[in-house]
């Protein structure tokens, strides 16, 4: 259950970043990236008749997760180490509050209030200002570039 927990997670915020970077994918397109992730899915331990079928199947399976989902202590604890810093280097640690703002903006209402994180309306314009620069700047990357950082997330997960 947490590995498909996980893996429908590393979708569904992938999903959402390259909305923000690319706008709306045709109904095809976004069914092949779909089954993409079902092989992703695959390959970090979630049996494949665990994996929704199609994107609908999906959106229905988030929606039954996220409304039984319980942010507990220990949940709280992870996110808070995880954005501590310690064992960084100073440059990524310079990084984490950014990385901090654009994570809970990929959050469900509900998720952030579970791990006590404020989210204001200053907010939601700070991460609307930085997707509106990052994004173009990301879509002029070489695909060699935009793809090694997704090859790196990938490889990480499987760990």
């Amino acid at each position: 259950q947490s590995r498909s927990s996980a893996a429908s997670d590393v979708y569904k915020r992938q999903e959402q970043v390259r909305h923000r970077v690319w706008g709306t994918l045709p109904a095809d397109q976004a069914e092949r990236m779909y089954r993409e992730y079902a092989s992703l899915a695959t390959s970090l331990g979630v049996a494949q008749e665990r994996w929704p079928a199609d994107r609908t199947a999906f959106d229905a399976y988030w929606d039954t997760h996220m409304a039984g989902l319980q942010i507990t202590p220990e949940v709280r604890d992870i996110a808070a180490d995880l954005f501590s810093g310690q064992g960084l280097s100073p440059p990524l640690r310079a990084a984490l509050p950014l990385a901090r703002l654009l994570t809970a903006g990929l959050l469900p209402a509900s998720v952030r209030a579970g791990l006590g994180w404020a989210w204001t309306g200053r907010d939601s314009r700070r991460e609307a200002r930085i997707w509106t620069v990052a994004a173009p700047v990301y879509r002029r990357l070489p695909e060699a570039l935009q793809s090694s950082v997704a090859r790196w997330i990938l490889r990480t997960l499987r760990r």
